[in-house]
């Protein structure tokens, strides 16, 4: 979740099986009104947001972790909306990550378990930002990205004994 300095809002990231709205906007911090919002213009459920940085200008950078095709391509795409046209789709830029996630599925990180089995989540940490770049890694690769055109600028693999994306087994 983030609070947007600017406009006074507190807004929240999520994903889900039923419906295509992928983030929540609560309008005052009293929690009286909420609106549901789809700010990417996917057609289909299964767009989870499995991390999201937010920056200073209150534009924001979405890792969407989805088995369902997007725009006729399937999951794992970096995503950026600007804050200047309210969250409104489309996207201002769209890529394709080239990692390789699954909604609903982490199957690597050792305390992501119930005593009777895996404990599947979306959730990722990994993204990062500063005022020049977006960053991204998926447990064994780390992207530098252009924040303005969703181009990569240079990767550098950590360990290539580290497992990547569903099965990752390092995420710090």
């Amino acid at each position: 979740m983030f609070y947007n300095r600017c406009t006074h809002q507190l807004i929240g990231f999520g994903g889900g099986a039923v419906e295509n709205n992928n983030m929540q906007i609560i309008a005052d911090t009293g929690l009286s009104s909420s609106v549901a919002k789809n700010f990417n213009g996917s057609t289909t459920a299964f767009n989870d947001i499995a991390d999201v940085k937010m920056d200073y200008n209150g534009d924001f950078y979405a890792f969407i972790s989805s088995w369902a095709m997007f725009n006729n391509v399937f999951r794992n795409r970096l995503q950026k909306s600007l804050s200047a046209s309210s969250y409104n789709p489309p996207a201002i830029w769209d890529v394709v990550s080239g990692y390789d996630y699954s909604e609903e599925g982490n199957t690597g990180l050792l305390n992501l378990s119930y005593p009777t089995g895996p404990l599947f989540s979306v959730r990722a940490n990994m993204l990062s930002l500063n005022s020049s770049f977006l960053y991204s890694y998926d447990g064994r690769t780390i992207k530098a990205w252009n924040k303005t055109n969703g181009s990569v600028i240079d990767t550098i693999d950590v360990s290539a004994g580290y497992t990547a994306g569903l099965a990752r087994n390092h995420e710090e």
